[in-house]
């Protein structure tokens, strides 16, 4: 009778530990945005918290705290080092994918999920071959080496992958679609969307093979694919393909190619586009429960960027990024022999709501002409560079004129060394509650998940 008493006793208490502690996940969803620091996401809540529109569901997971993200030899780290720390958990030297400073390879999640048997899934808004989607995949001793990181992502043995399209010069895309056809991926780009495949891996590309990366929120335009279509196709062909479990990494990339743009509005899309993909996979969730792992997070915070209060719901008034708005401007200066700032003026009403919804003050007026007359009477115009663009001086002093008045400020155009944070739900959540690092989070995932 006492064994008896014992053994049910066991059985009790493991029954208690695993509805206490829940189960090993299943299923892991490893979500990154890109640049996106803690300031990121509360601008992008308190915005939607003015314009009605709820919260962003990834603030409020059970578990949340910050991380750093230095890299192995600087305080602030690049793409390639941060991206290899979530991907590895370990640091490496900023530009270095998939190595540590050595050069000697680094055991990824995906290649960690692949030896287990588990679906393997990687996407991103931004190129197949840039920096985070890299880290996870490759082994290269530079992010630059553009031939190196294509030639290892389709030997990599990825299941789902889907971003911009590869390419490594100008015209090359359809070479590189056809080569990931002869690794044995099914290629979807231009008219033909994701539809279900078994038996076979995936690659999911741009409606236009020449684009290198997913359009901005603000300048999408009907008919584009999104990270939310990715997310979706990820998970239909993730589940219906490996009844053991997956991992999927979802990266929004151009959170950061808004930050270091200086862009406001441009941010507060993006995020809230990651936060539309993370809604995806908590409908997932809702279906798995005990099963599921939700990992939220960022390599980096991008911009400094603070909020000194003001009128956040101004921008919603610019209804495209900067860059879209330095091609409305170019676009105006073609139609036109002579350019009016009448004209100009208009063009600025129509995409940032100057006037009508948003005061321009004289002097922030005067600024505008002044810019006017430099581009278009004295075919002297400015431009202003940042990490991946070139824009027009015009754009630029509008969009910050409206982040302004919106109250939030950029320090600058660049990565900083702010810490990060981590939102955490589901299966073993409560196990991520002593990450402080960013190499703690791929570490713990990988105990958790029993990757190792």
């Amino acid at each position: 009778m006492n064994k008896i008493r014992i053994v049910f006793s066991a059985v009790l208490l493991f029954a208690l530990s695993v509805s206490v502690w829940g189960r090993s996940p299943k299923y892991v969803f490893f979500v990154i945005g890109d640049g996106m620091g803690s300031n990121h996401v509360f601008a992008t809540e308190y915005y939607m918290n003015q314009m009605g529109l709820g919260d962003i569901n990834f603030r409020h997971f059970p578990v949340m705290s910050m991380v750093t993200t230095h890299s192995a030899a600087s305080l602030v780290t690049d793409s390639a080092a941060a991206g290899t720390a979530l991907a590895t958990g370990h640091k490496t030297t900023n530009t270095m994918l998939g190595v540590g400073p050595d050069s000697t390879a680094l055991r990824s999640l995906v290649e960690m999920a692949e030896s287990k048997g588990f679906g393997t899934g990687v996407i991103t808004s931004d190129g197949l071959t840039q920096a985070t989607p890299a880290a996870f995949t490759v082994h290269v001793a530079s992010r630059y080496d553009n031939v190196g990181i294509a030639s290892q992502l389709l030997e990599s043995g990825v299941d789902f992958v889907a971003g911009g399209s590869i390419s490594i010069k100008s015209g090359d895309e359809m070479e590189w679609i056809e080569k990931a056809g002869q690794k044995g991926y099914e290629v979807f780009y231009g008219d033909r969307a994701y539809s279900r495949v078994k038996g076979r891996k995936v690659m999911y590309l741009p409606v236009d093979p020449k684009c290198h990366e997913l359009p901005y929120v603000l300048d999408k335009e009907e008919g584009e694919r999104t990270l939310v279509d990715y997310t979706d196709a990820a998970i239909d062909y993730l589940y219906g393909n490996f009844p053991k479990g997956f991992f999927l990494m979802i990266e929004g990339a151009n959170v950061d190619h808004s930050g270091h743009s200086r862009d406001a509005a441009g941010v507060i899309a993006e995020v809230m586009n990651l936060s539309q993909s993370v809604d995806k996979v908590l409908e997932f969730y809702a279906r798995h429960p005990e099963e599921t792992l939700i990992v939220v997070t960022s390599d980096h915070e991008t911009g400094a960027l603070a909020l000194k209060g003001g009128k956040l719901p101004y921008l919603s008034n610019q209804k495209c990024s900067v860059n879209g708005l330095t091609q409305k401007i170019g676009e105006l200066a073609k139609e036109n022999v002579e350019v009016s700032w009448w004209q100009l003026k208009q063009l600025l009403r129509e995409n940032m709501g100057f006037w009508d919804k948003v005061p321009v003050t004289k002097q922030e007026e005067m600024t505008l002409t002044s810019l006017y007359k430099d581009a278009f009477l004295d075919l002297n115009g400015k431009t202003e560079k940042d990490l991946y663009h070139t824009n027009n001086a015009i754009a630029v002093e509008a969009v910050r004129y409206l982040e302004e008045q919106s109250g939030v400020i950029f320090a600058h155009r660049s990565h900083t060394a702010a810490p990060v944070g981590l939102y955490v739900k589901g299966a073993k959540a409560s196990e991520f509650e002593g990450c402080r690092d960013n190499t703690d989070i791929p570490a713990t995932i990988a105990r958790v998940a029993g990757l190792r």
